[in-house]
Parts: C-alpha cells; sequence; structure tokens
C-alpha cells in the first residue's frame, strides 16, 4: 500500500533529462567540441534569430547543454542524409504539427538548405513565444562529418520525465511484449502513446475528442508505432474492465471517480504512472478550474491499493505546479490462488529431482537491535539452479537492459532518483558511495558507458542483471556453505574474511552477515567460502534497502528476480522474507 511517510524524492520525475533518448541508438553520439556556439550557450539572449556562420556542426555541444537540432528539409532530403541525433520536421508542417515541436523553453537549432524556410521557421517559433533559437545560415550538407540517413528517429516533442522511468523500458517484465497491454488514458494529441509503443507496449490511446485521436493517429504513422485508439466520454463512459493493463498513463487530466477503477484494471505487478497539476498552478496558467487541480499530497494517498515507488510534487522545467506518482499493484503472496498452486507443483518437482536435501532450507536473517530501522533485508532461498546454463542468452539481455538505460540516460548524474536506494543504504552502514559505489551502481555506469558485463557463470551473470533491474546491492551465497542462523551484525574485533577477488576483507566494526562459522557477506563485498560455483546447487540470495525503502515493492523485486533465475537457470525458489 502507499506509504504517507514517503517525502518527495526531488527534481527528476519533475524536470525533463533533455537532449530525449532515441530508443532505437545504442548511445549518445560523441564528436568533437562546438566552439561556435559557445559565447551564444553561456550568454544567452530571450530571442535571437541570426544566422550563425563558420563550423556549426563540428562537435556535440549543442546536445550536451540541451539544444534541439531540428532539420527543416523535406522528408527526402532529410532521408537521403541527415545529422545524426537531429529531429525532423518541414518547414511547410511546422503550422499542422504544433504539437511534436520541442517546448518553447527548449533552446533550437534550426537547419534547413534555403533561406526562405529558414525565414518562415524563425517566424514561426517567435510567434510560438519560443525563448531562444539560432537558424544556420550553411546547408546542411557542410556537416563535416558522416551523415545518416533514413527517416527521423529522435522525437522532436517533450516526453514527460515520468515516462523515461526504466520500468517502462521493459514491457516484456509485464508478459509477453505482444501482449504488454498499455493504456494512455486522455491521450490528447498522443505523443504519450507513440513514444510507450516505441517502447515495445501494446497501446490503447483513449480520448474524447476526435481531432485529438486523428493527430494521435498521423502522429503513429509517421513513426510506425502500434497505437490503437478509441473516443471515449470518460465522464460516461468506462475502459478500465479489471485486470485489463500492464501499465495506465495518466498526464494532465483529473477525474477522481475513476481512480479506484485504475487500481482495478491493473494487473498484478502493473504500473500506474499519474502526473497531473496540483492547487499550486492557481494564478500561473491553464488550467483555470479548481476541479482540475489536486490537493497537496491528494495523489500521493489516492491509491492505497497499489505498492508506492516514487512521488514528487512541485514545478517542472515549463513552470508548471504538478504531482507525479508512480506505483505498483502488488503481486499477491505465494500462499494464494494458482501462485501457491504453481508453488506445491514446483516444490514437488524439486524434490523429484534434486538430492541436497530439504526442498528450501530455513535460512532465517536476523536482525541486532541496532540494525533494526537502519536496514531493510529481502531474501529467498532457491533450490536446483544450474550454474553451467547458457550464458549467451544472459548477456543479450543484459545488453538490451544496457540499450534501454542508454536511451534514458546519458550519464550517471541524470539517474539521480534510480541510483539513490543503494547510495542511502551504503551511508546509512558507514559507507561513503563517492568513494566506494555500490555494486549495481558500478554495474550501471558500465552499460551505459557501452561497456559489458564480465562472464563468471550462469548465475553470478543472472544475479548482475538482477541487481541492473532492482539497482539495489545484491549478496549471493551458497546454501551448502552457510552454517547454522544468519545474522546482520557488527563485525567482531579482528573478525575478516576472504573476499572474491579482493583479499582479506576487515570487516572489524563493519555491518556484516555471519553464521556460526562467521562473517561471510556484506552489500559490497561476498566471501569466498560461500561463492557460487559450478557445483552451486541451492543458494541465498539477499538484498540489501535502506530503511525507507517500501517493503511491499522490494518483494516485487525479490518475485522478479526469482523468476529471472529460473528463467535463465532453472531452479525453483522458496518463499519471500522481508527483515527490518
Amino acid at each position: 500500500m502507499s506509504d504517507p511517510s514517503i517525502e518527495p524524492t526531488g527534481r527528476s520525475l519533475l524536470n525533463s533529462p533533455w537532449p530525449p533518448r532515441d530508443p532505437f541508438l545504442p548511445g549518445p553520439i560523441q564528436w568533437s567540441q562546438l566552439v561556435a556556439l559557445r559565447s551564444i550557450i553561456l550568454e544567452p539572449q530571450p530571442f535571437c534569430c541570426d544566422p550563425l556562420s563558420g563550423d556549426p556542426y563540428s562537435g556535440d555541444i549543442w546536445r550536451r547543454h540541451g539544444f534541439i537540432l531540428l532539420d527543416l528539409r523535406d522528408h527526402a532530403a532529410y532521408e537521403k542524409g541527415h545529422v545524426p541525433g537531429s529531429c525532423h520536421i518541414p518547414a511547410g508542417e511546422l503550422p499542422i504539427r504544433r504539437h511534436e515541436i520541442p517546448p518553447k523553453w527548449r533552446p533550437l537549432l534550426l537547419t534547413t538548405d534555403t533561406p526562405d524556410e529558414g525565414s518562415f521557421a524563425v517566424s514561426f517559433f517567435k510567434g510560438t513565444q519560443h525563448r531562444f533559437i539560432r537558424w544556420i545560415s550553411e546547408p546542411t550538407s557542410a556537416w563535416p562529418q558522416e551523415m545518416e540517413a533514413g527517416p527521423s528517429r529522435v522525437p522532436s516533442w517533450e516526453i514527460r520525465p515520468c515516462l523515461h522511468h526504466p520500468s517502462l523500458h521493459h514491457p516484456s517484465r509485464a508478459g509477453n511484449t505482444s501482449t504488454a497491454a498499455a493504456l494512455d488514458l486522455a491521450c490528447g494529441s498522443g505523443r504519450n502513446a507513440v513514444w510507450l509503443a516505441l517502447l515495445g507496449w501494446k497501446v490503447l490511446a483513449v480520448d474524447i475528442l476526435p481531432e485529438a485521436l486523428e493527430m494521435t493517429r498521423n502522429l503513429a504513422a509517421r513513426w510506425g508505432a502500434g497505437v490503437t485508439t478509441q473516443a471515449m466520454n470518460l465522464a460516461k463512459e468506462d475502459p478500465l474492465a479489471p485486470d485489463r493493463f500492464d501499465l495506465i498513463v495518466v498526464t494532465r487530466f483529473l477525474e477522481r471517480a475513476l481512480f479506484p477503477r485504475m487500481t482495478a484494471s491493473l494487473k498484478q505487478g502493473g504500473l500506474l504512472i499519474y502526473d497531473t497539476f496540483t492547487e499550486a498552478q492557481a494564478g500561473k496558467g491553464r488550467p483555470h478550474n479548481p476541479r482540475h487541480w489536486l490537493r497537496r499530497n491528494e495523489l500521493r494517498a489516492a491509491f492505497p491499493g497499489l505498492s508506492l515507488l516514487d512521488y514528487a510534487e512541485g514545478a517542472d522545467t515549463a513552470g508548471d505546479e504538478i504531482a507525479v506518482l508512480i506505483a505498483r499493484k502488488p503481486i499477491p503472496d505465494p500462499d494464494h490462488g494458482s501462485i501457491r498452486r504453481a508453488h506445491r507443483e514446483g516444490a514437488k518437482m524439486s524434490q523429484e529431482t534434486n538430492s541436497h536435501g530439504p526442498t528450501h532450507p530455513s535460512v532465517p536473517i536476523h536482525l541486532i537491535p541496532e540494525a533494526v530501522g537502519r536496514i531493510v533485508l529481502g531474501a529467498f532461498s532457491m533450490t536446483g539452479v544450474n550454474p553451467l546454463a547458457p550464458q549467451d542468452p544472459i548477456h543479450e539481455e543484459i545488453e538490451r537492459q544496457g540499450r534501454d538505460l542508454r536511451a534514458v540516460y546519458s550519464n550517471p548524474s541524470e539517474a539521480g532518483v534510480l541510483l539513490r536506494p543503494a547510495r542511502e543504504l551504503y551511508r546509512a552502514i558507514g559507507l561513503d558511495p563517492t568513494k566506494r559505489r555500490p555494486s549495481s551502481e558500478a554495474l550501471f555506469r558500465r552499460l551505459i558507458s557501452g561497456k559489458g558485463l564480465y562472464r563468471v557463470n550462469a548465475v553470478v551473470d543472472t544475479i548482475n542483471l538482477c541487481s541492473l533491474r532492482m539497482m539495489l546491492s545484491i549478496g549471493l551465497y551458497d546454501l551448502k556453505a552457510i552454517q547454522g542462523p544468519v545474522q546482520l551484525r557488527i563485525g567482531k574485533t579482528g573478525e575478516s574474511y576472504d573476499g572474491i577477488g579482493k583479499g582479506t576483507i576487515t570487516v572489524e566494526g563493519r555491518w556484516t552477515l555471519a553464521d556460526a562459522v562467521g562473517a561471510f557477506g556484506n552489500p559490497s563485498s561476498d566471501s569466498w567460502r560461500t561463492r557460487i560455483t559450478e557445483e552451486t546447487r541451492d543458494l541465498l540470495f539477499v538484498a540489501f534497502a535502506p530503511s525507507g525503502y517500501d517493503p511491499e515493492a522490494l518483494k516485487i523485486r525479490l518475485e522478479e528476480s526469482a523468476e529471472t533465475l529460473k528463467t535463465f537457470c532453472g531452479g525453483i525458489p522458496g518463499s519471500f522474507d522481508i527483515t527490518r
């Protein structure tokens, strides 16, 4: 359920991480510095429309400082060759494609081959109150690097910050990608719906206005995106059938009567993303009717049946006062319904095939009193895993994860919300995450820099994938090597263990997991004694989270990790335990 004690998480849900990342490109484009634009960027004027001369294409500084390069040539010329990373709207189509132009606060660079097109575009954008533009006078053929051919692959419109959430880049987690169903409620011109379709969702876009749905269909057709549209008066009609959608997105629309049905319409594990105005918008512009404003913290408490993943209130980049919620519908305990039956069948299969003793050895983890309120542990055991399973499918999925991350983040500074839980955990146990990075962050940094992950064995490689998805530090231990009960405690005087690839790990005065033999693992390093080997069949999975981490969300992530392990390495999971 929602936790009313959770505080707004900061600006990343409110401010746009421009430039938007193209879901098809492998990563940021690197060029030398664009000297010709430096003075413009450092000393912007309220409205500039003078043409630029010199060598305006010699680097990527326009991207790094948030400029949008908008190519105004016709379709044939653009597809024959264009600057990599540029957006495309032909100059003559600007008036009928206003919903696709970048927001007025975003500085623009305009490129075209004819002065008439450039002058028309400058006049158009001045009329739309864009605050800062530059028209590049040289023809696009002056670009000194290799051109890119084909249609536009970079959206020109604003993608709401909440729609960059990493969960949206993995529709396969909600089921088969051909059936991962998303609803864009009150879709407007369809920008969000098309973005979701480009990410792999099967999207239903609903709105009351036929002209809005026509714009949605046209935009989807231009991008080759599969979006189904439906005209509907949401005050009288209801698309929210029970257990229908894996994702519901609502932006700039408020109909409180639909809140309970939104929860019911989500499938187990489904996501709700809600982004709309608060009462602080009064006097700042549209909407003017107080009926369309949320009260302070109203949205945070509006969905008690969902697990709150993230929340923010405040002014967005355009200055609008909004509230943003990201929440997930919990998956029931394995002790209920079909999940319980599947668990019994799995346990029976494991007993028939596994000769290592009890199906799921009981390994409760006890926290000493000093750890209560400081650390949350999520754990499960798994039997019958195969470390010698093929590794190629795992690394194909890791590479896909890397592409998805690079589509959203160009550097770690843009991923504050994503990296925050692991960093908070480190601080809670006395480690400085700026000097010793959490393992999940180290993996994240490798992927967004375009590097792959090292291969160890199928189980360890799969856990690296799980760590990237959870963005938490994970401990993985061979159950056969653990003796007696497990406790999270402070290391004793002189206590240490042999770390995996790190020599002797001193844990005196530090938080550590320990059994009857002694310390064997902590959030930053695991021991050689309990390592996963090619002979490992039974394991203990432990996720380390900070005290404020939502236990329901953690349990969902444990279940997802168990399913990932089962997919790539086989095995049967036991119960999912949260200790705090």
